[in-house]
């Protein structure tokens, strides 16, 4: 999960009108989301990867 705008809205909301409000509030105390920033480097050295057309890139390869 990364932490975003719709991360802290989600978080926001009374957890009887969304359910999974407490799910999000978890990940945030707990420390389980991940920048964007990070998450964008990832994504670039995915891109950077030279992979077989078809091939399945699991988000641990990059």
């Amino acid at each position: 999960m990364v932490e975003t705008e719709m991360q802290i809205v989600a978080r926001g909301k009374n957890d009887q009108d969304f359910e999974v409000a407490k799910f999000f509030k978890q990940a945030h105390e707990t420390g389980q989301l991940q920048s964007t920033e990070d998450l964008g480097k990832h994504l670039l050295n995915i891109i950077d990867m030279k992979i077989e057309p078809g091939k399945l890139v699991k988000y641990s390869e990059g």
